[in-house]
């Protein structure tokens, strides 16, 4: 393993104490985190760590590697960048999207997944070695016809 090994860890908008909290407390030698911690009330007493940053996805190249949460937006932003991530599905939310999304990114080879925090360490000690496969993304085709459609409906009076 690669000594001094950059993580971020990224919560977006939402809180994900859970993940914070664990992280904060495990002994990751070799592995120097910086935290994005969104709202949460769990405050990092042994890493460096910020709310937001807005400008935040111009610096994920910045990083060896990003600890996520699954949310759709850093995630995509993540793969189209061609970085490694490691995805953790923020469970402490109602919905389950974010499980969902970590079962295509894992069943695809784009992301490491720990649907467990557990298994994020674990994760962090192989992904120097992890080859994700290569996201392209797909432009939505039917924005023109949507944007007709729009201005149409608008000019007819709806």
């Amino acid at each position: 393993m690669q000594e001094d090994y950059k993580v971020l860890v990224t919560v977006g908008t939402t809180s994900f104490d859970g993940l914070i909290s664990y992280l904060d407390i495990q002994s990751l030698n070799g592995f120097l985190l910086t935290m994005q911690i969104g709202p949460g009330h769990y405050l990092p007493k042994n890493h460096k760590y910020f709310r937001f940053d807005y400008s935040l996805p111009d610096h994920y190249s910045e990083y060896d590697v990003i600890i996520t949460h699954a949310g759709a937006g850093t995630v995509f932003s993540c793969l189209e960048r061609g970085l490694k991530l490691i995805v953790v599905p923020n469970l402490e939310r109602l919905d389950p999207h974010q499980l969902e999304l970590s079962n295509y990114l894992e069943k695809k080879n784009y992301a490491l997944v720990a649907k467990e925090l557990t298994q994020v360490q674990k994760l962090l000690e192989i992904v120097h070695d992890f080859q994700p496969t290569t996201y392209k993304s797909k432009k939505f085709f039917k924005v023109s016809e949507i944007r007709s459609f729009l201005i149409n409906a608008l000019e007819a009076g709806f």
